[in-house]
């Protein structure tokens, strides 16, 4: 699995991606940990990889998705809009989709040949989170949602794709996801080191984001190549500046000043997203693509990620951004209700 850690830690760094089948085997159901859970958080790949392509072409990872096999039928798989389906012209029926994908396998081919299934237990709904002009929150075009659980190829009662949210209870935490989801999105290509969003979108390749971390928060917050069909408009800065937000890289290097669960509020400069509640009298950042624009009070110089992570770095997390990025600026308008020319402003919640 792919781990992720603050600065102080020795910044992003992997211990290399271990077979589906034993992560299988070698997960619990509770598990919870920096690598699987998180809100804003840096976590971005939950299981050690976080896109397949639909053409079979191999991932970062030596993933091959083969197809979507429903019954001893194997389907070609969609992606469109952020909804899977399934497409055989000689199957019956020869298209699946919706609560029909239930039981239905993603089939992935590991590097050494072995086949490990995704089967979907069952499709859902959650709503987007950023809420159009007179559009209120509740009333947002749905999103499908999966749950997801992997095994050995045909072993329908595997390990869930997605842990715990960091806290469990909020849904603030995963946005009005349920715990244990994923939804997925097509073309924007994300990578998890750098932290930054592919300038022209790809098409075949999609996304699956677990409930509380990154790249779902980039798909409920319509920071994606497919929310465009719903209304939200933004361009791959505007996408890159979420990412960076939401996993702490003011620096804009990919190290990942912030923990699971963290405690973050924050607003766009088109009023998707306003402030929910009271924040802090000071500004926490202000974000573009390049990561922050300039720094106030860091989040975890205010609250301690639920997961208690990270621990004992020594110092507080303004002097390890600063070390890090001697030259970013401090903001001079402390204020987080003036957005000061940033596509994104946070705050730290009282």
């Amino acid at each position: 699995m792919r781990f992720m850690f603050l600065v102080g830690l020795g910044a992003l760094t992997g211990c290399g991606i271990e077979p589906l089948s034993t992560a299988v085997s070698a997960a619990t159901v509770d598990e919870c940990d920096v690598t699987r859970c998180g809100t804003n958080s840096p976590v971005i790949d939950s299981v050690g990889f976080h896109e397949l392509n639909v053409d079979g072409l191999e991932n970062a990872q030596h993933l091959r998705l083969v197809g979507l096999e429903q019954g001893g039928v194997m389907y070609r798989v969609r992606v469109s809009h952020g909804r899977l389906s399934g497409l055989n012209s000689a199957a019956m029926p020869p298209v699946i989709a919706g609560p029909g994908l239930t039981g239905a396998q993603l089939v992935v081919k590991e590097p050494g040949g072995a086949l490990i299934s995704i089967t979907i237990t069952s499709v859902g709904m959650v709503h987007y989170w950023a809420a159009l002009p007179g559009v209120p929150h509740g009333m947002t075009p749905p999103l499908e949602t999966y749950d997801l659980r992997w095994a050995p190829f045909h072993i329908t009662q595997g390990q869930p794709v997605c842990g715990n949210p960091a806290s469990k209870d909020d849904q603030f935490d995963t946005l009005g996801m349920v715990a244990r989801t994923a939804v997925v999105f097509e073309a924007d290509r994300i990578d998890p080191d750098a932290k930054t969003v592919a300038l022209t979108p790809e098409a075949g390749w999609f996304n699956i984001g677990c409930a509380g971390h990154a790249i779902a928060k980039l798909a409920l917050t319509g920071h994606t190549e497919a929310a465009r069909a719903d209304g939200y408009q933004t361009d791959l800065k505007e996408r890159q500046a979420m990412l960076k937000m939401l996993t702490g890289d003011y620096c804009g290097t990919g190290e990942a000043f912030t923990g699971p669960g963290e405690k973050l509020y924050w607003r766009d400069d088109r009023g998707w997203m306003p402030f929910l509640g009271a924040v802090h009298p000071v500004v926490e950042a202000r974000w573009a693509s390049t990561g922050a624009a300039c720094l106030g009070v860091p989040r975890l110089d205010v609250h301690t990620p639920p997961s208690g992570w990270p621990a004992g770095l020594g110092m507080p997390a303004i002097a390890q951004i600063m070390a890090a990025c001697p030259k970013l600026p401090r903001c001079a308008d402390l204020d987080p209700t003036h957005q000061g020319g940033a596509h994104l402003v946070t705050g730290n919640p009282l």
